[in-house]
């Protein structure tokens, strides 16, 4: 959007279809106890997220010359759930630094 001299700014925005998977702790159990030493068990499960999605972003970058930037970006995904159950609609913020390099 904005391009001068020492910085540069920019909005993202997407669609599109993809699925995200997460490992998410169902149950948790203490089985025994003696003294400071707790066995424990949990159970793991996956749940799964999407199959549509939309995303809005920006990012910004400083330009230290022609070549380098220092580069920021965030992004707001949402991830609509198609067949619920067993999708789950999910929101996910992204942040991103790093260093851009032109070729």
């Amino acid at each position: 959007m904005s391009n001068d001299k020492s910085h540069r700014w920019g909005v993202r925005l997407g669609a599109g279809y993809g699925e995200i998977a997460h490992s998410v702790l169902f149950q948790e159990t203490a089985s025994e106890s003696l003294g400071n030493n707790t066995n424990s068990s949990a159970i793991y499960g996956t749940t799964y997220a999407g199959k549509l999605y939309y995303q809005i972003g920006f990012s910004y970058a400083f330009k230290l010359s022609q070549e380098f930037s220092i580069f920021a970006a965030g992004d707001f995904m949402h991830m609509l759930a198609y067949n619920s159950p067993p999708d789950f609609s999910s929101m996910h913020i992204d942040l991103s630094l790093g260093i851009e390099f032109k070729l």
